[in-house]
């Protein structure tokens, strides 16, 4: 009768140096013991009594790490568990046990076997080391422990018949990677090629079948901060699921890996009021399967933060934080981090959060002001947005409307923008070439900037690009004719012949119904009127629908001439009056199912039972119960108390 044991190290050195004493062999991939189980079925008992895990889960960590030989391999052998065991000892008693000891100078893990004459393992039995190692298991605190299951894949690994492999990313590798680590439950290829070296003649190992029905929902305990995750396990051959979150429904990142078996999830410290998705996949030795279902589901908001927006003009310091008018919560944190809702804002750093004309700006760690855009920043210069310095004590505001350079040397704009002329007639925003913008003149008026191009054209800055204007300059007859005031408010075309707007561009009807903008089809407009009203441009359309000017197209607000109608009282309800004007004129009503319509057409998707005007804002009680703000182009969710 022939006895071997296998040793398991935490220590790299160590480790490497006790092997090569022990068998003196170099390691380069897998290497086979020279015994093999006679059996393609071998059973083995559990003593799971340990100092830190329970007996049930320290058994299904076992049971895992034992099915992964199986599961994962196509290999035509298995481990079968067959009960408790109070064996504590290595004995050759032709029962293969498991269990655990208490010894401080032992090695971690240890496999000791036993073979007859003919090269067949008789027995096999696994000690693991709490003397000097603390075990943990999913869904437990780890730090400075090791993953039971990890820890006895390896050891079934020799157990199996497989001495220390040279591959590192193999779970026969000497060195178990490091504290809390759970890559060795998942086979590696060197793995798998051993134990089929042995174990010939079972159906080739493949990738498991994707999870179906994720689910998301809420957690009641703590709705603010926690979510609970479900889904179906489709697969027999899975070493795991892996957990992807999104905050966009596109970039997923990983959360954690669940074991075998397990088809459910909570996913705590989450931002209350925020919008999760997650998609789960099943993986194992060979590979990972596609993912799931994507599912989501928002947070609760806090009470705290359905609070009203900050003053124009709060500055942190001073005040503790921001609320801007989306309700996110705007504060500095460790390293001068901005955070928005307590996590990172798009990378930005700096000692001061301004909010100011609805507009959240930092005061940067390179001494810039930034401009936040809703995904990122714009660097607008080094004066405080509104005032004349940085430091925000100066008194000198935008230019006057009507600079123009050269005449004088720059124009402020009102963002705190410095505008002048480089060489080469390139056109220099804050000291840096503006999109590509050349030309010979910089114009500030009606609070937009102009430059005339060097193609004689007049362009429009868009706050990151150039819109062409014509050949006129804005606000005047031609380049040198006194100032043409904006068009009164209601100005109609025909009526009037031309309307001008606010950033001076001429409005008129041309041949066959075109509407024209400074001469040039306005993004293929077409209608028999065009009204300034309210500070906007609407066309009545072939269609006999009013249609709204966005600056670079067209949205359809229905049959209703623009500013025939007022906007309704504020707090009036949908459903007690049939409908809702808000202050642009658009009319809201609950159609069929429950969608909610604006000018007739569903709104970004929004269903609910009621409409509310509160504060010169569109609120809707959604069927999730929430509350939701219409943001313009979306829903943004304010929570079930409103």
């Amino acid at each position: 009768m022939t006895r071997r044991h296998l040793r398991n190290f935490i220590c790299a050195t160590a480790a490497v140096l006790a092997l090569v004493g022990i068998f003196g062999e170099h390691l380069r991939a897998y290497t086979l013991l020279g015994y093999k189980w006679g059996t393609n079925q071998v059973l083995y008992y559990v003593n799971a009594q340990n100092n830190y895990l329970s007996d049930a889960v320290a058994t299904a960590a076992i049971q895992s790490a034992a099915s992964a030989w199986t599961a994962q391999t196509g290999a035509n052998f298995q481990f079968v568990y067959a009960g408790t065991t109070s064996g504590s000892s290595f004995t050759d008693n032709h029962k293969n046990e498991v269990f655990f000891r208490s010894d401080s100078t032992s090695p971690g893990g240890e496999t000791y076997w036993w073979a007859d004459a003919n090269g067949n393992l008789v027995d096999a039995d696994i000690s693991f080391n709490q003397g000097r190692y603390v075990f943990t298991a999913d869904g437990l605190p780890c730090s400075g422990a090791i993953p039971l299951q990890d820890f006895a894949t390896h050891e079934f690994g020799h157990a199996l018949g497989l001495r220390h492999s040279g591959a590192v990313d193999a779970t026969m590798y000497a060195n178990f990677p490091g504290w809390c680590d759970t890559s060795w439950r998942s086979l590696s290829s060197d793995d798998i090629s051993g134990i089929q070296a042995m174990y010939s003649g079972g159906p080739a190992p493949t990738i498991p079948t994707a999870p179906s029905s994720l689910t998301v929902s809420r957690n009641a305990s703590s709705p603010t901060s926690t979510l609970y995750l479900t889904w179906n396990d489709r697969s027999s051959n899975e070493s795991g699921f892996t957990i992807q979150r999104s905050l966009d429904g596109l970039l997923y990142l990983k959360v954690t890996d669940v074991a075998v078996n397990v088809t459910s999830f909570t996913d705590q410290s989450l931002l209350p009021g925020i919008q999760y998705y997650y998609r789960v996949a099943a993986y194992n030795g060979v590979g990972t399967s596609s993912f799931s279902n994507v599912a989501g589901a928002v947070t609760d908001v806090l009470s705290s933060l359905l609070t009203s927006t900050s003053p124009d003009g709060t500055l942190v310091p001073t005040a503790a934080q921001i609320v801007d008018s989306q309700s996110a919560v705007w504060t500095i944190g460790a390293g001068s981090a901005i955070l928005r809702n307590g996590s990172p804002a798009a990378g930005g750093y700096g000692s001061k959060i301004l909010w100011s004309g609805g507009t959240i700006y930092v005061f940067g760690t390179d001494s810039h002001w930034w401009k936040w855009l809703g995904n990122g920043w714009a660097n607008i210069g080094t004066t405080q947005p509104g005032a004349g310095t940085g430091s925000g004590t100066g008194s000198s505001s935008a230019s006057p409307d009507g600079t123009l350079v050269p005449t004088v040397s720059q124009i402020v704009d009102s963002q705190g923008a410095v505008w002048t002329i480089g060489s080469g007639a390139a056109i220099l925003r804050n000291g840096v070439l503006a999109a590509s913008g050349y030309g010979s003149k910089i114009l500030w008026s009606g609070g937009v900037i102009y430059v005339f191009g060097t193609d004689s054209n007049w362009w429009r800055w868009s706050g990151s690009g150039w819109s062409n204007v014509g050949g006129t300059q804005p606000n005047t007859g031609s380049g040198s004719a006194s100032a043409n005031a904006t068009s009164p408010d209601g100005t109609l075309v025909p009526v009037a012949s031309q309307i001008i707007d606010g950033q001076g561009a001429v409005w008129t009807i041309g041949s066959g119904a075109a509407i024209l903008r400074n001469g040039v089809l306005a993004a293929s407009g077409y209608g028999s009127k065009i009204l300034w009203s309210g500070g906007t441009i609407y066309v009545l359309g072939t269609d006999s629908n009013w249609w709204k000017w966005l600056g670079g197209g067209w949205t359809n607000v229905g049959g209703a001439q623009p500013g025939t109608t007022g906007a309704s009282p504020d707090g009036t309800t949908v459903p007690t009056a049939a409908q809702i004007i808000d202050s642009q004129g658009a009319a809201w009503t609950i159609g069929v199912a429950s969608t909610i319509l604006r000018d007739g057409a569903w709104a970004a998707g929004g269903m609910g039972s009621r409409i509310l005007w509160s504060g010169g804002t569109i609120y809707v009680f959604g069927v999730d119960s929430n509350w939701w703000r219409w943001s313009g182009g979306g829903w943004t969710n304010v929570g079930q108390m409103f």
